[in-house]
């Protein structure tokens, strides 16, 4: 993917598909399926489907407060810990001032990714990057240079959130601190506070049918984690 510009908006037709469920996952407890949608699965980023309804409703006397607390927890380290890689999705074009994108984080190899995902606004509406930041985040030191890029450069930038289809389970909060963005050269950005800055060249989505959901996918794996053999699917 040359241009930024030229991305397509075949995924505006996204929500029409939905993921399969394979055998094996449809053997697991309600518990691991939960678990499952709401930490590892590609979907897109619906509020709800008919199938995740019926398991909500047939589970809801049960507490499934350890997810949240896990997604609580993992907004916490975002700041702090090594990552060991991050992949990006790009969904397809809103308008030609937004667009949003999927991002997917493994802390350690082996470990279920923590999905987000940012809704990106190009120069016309850069106002509302920092809409909502309380008086103290507003020092961040990066929000200028954000704005800047939106301003000035053509990027598109916006502040990152969780990705969830059930917001009781998992809260569709912003997370403090954190920032992501696509520039004019298909680059994709992630900055987590003062310590981690992550970039990754995208590429154009080739297959027909991934194709109704992302426009352009890439993976950043940490280049100074330790070499060796992962069971970890990226």
């Amino acid at each position: 993917m040359k241009d930024q510009k030229n991305l397509t908006s075949d995924a505006n037709h996204y929500n029409t598909i939905n993921n399969k469920i394979s055998n094996n996952e449809q053997v697991i407890s309600n518990k691991q399926q939960l678990i499952y949608r709401f930490a590892s699965d590609t979907s897109d980023d619906k509020r709800s489907t008919n199938k995740l309804n019926e398991s909500v409703d047939s589970t809801s006397s049960k507490d499934y407060s350890f997810i949240t607390e896990k997604y609580c927890v993992a907004a916490q380290n975002l700041l702090r810990k090594d990552i060991f890689s991050v992949s990006f999705s790009v969904l397809g074009k809103k308008s030609d001032h937004r667009r949003s994108m999927n991002i997917d984080v493994i802390f350690e190899p082996g470990d279920r990714p923590y999905k987000y995902k940012v809704d990106m606004v190009g120069s016309r509406y850069a106002y509302e990057i920092t809409n909502r930041i309380r008086d103290e985040e507003r020092k961040w030191p990066m929000w200028d240079m954000v704005i800047g890029a939106v301003k000035h450069e053509g990027h598109m930038w916006g502040k990152l959130r969780n990705r969830t289809k059930n917001t009781k389970i998992v809260p569709r909060q912003r997370i403090n601190y954190c920032v992501a963005g696509l520039d004019s050269d298909a680059v994709a950005h992630l900055i987590l506070g003062n310590n981690t800055k992550i970039s990754c060249q995208l590429e154009d989505v080739k297959d027909i049918d991934l194709r109704k959901l992302f426009i352009a996918k890439g993976t950043w794996i940490n280049p100074e984690w330790d070499e060796g053999d992962y069971d970890v699917k990226l």
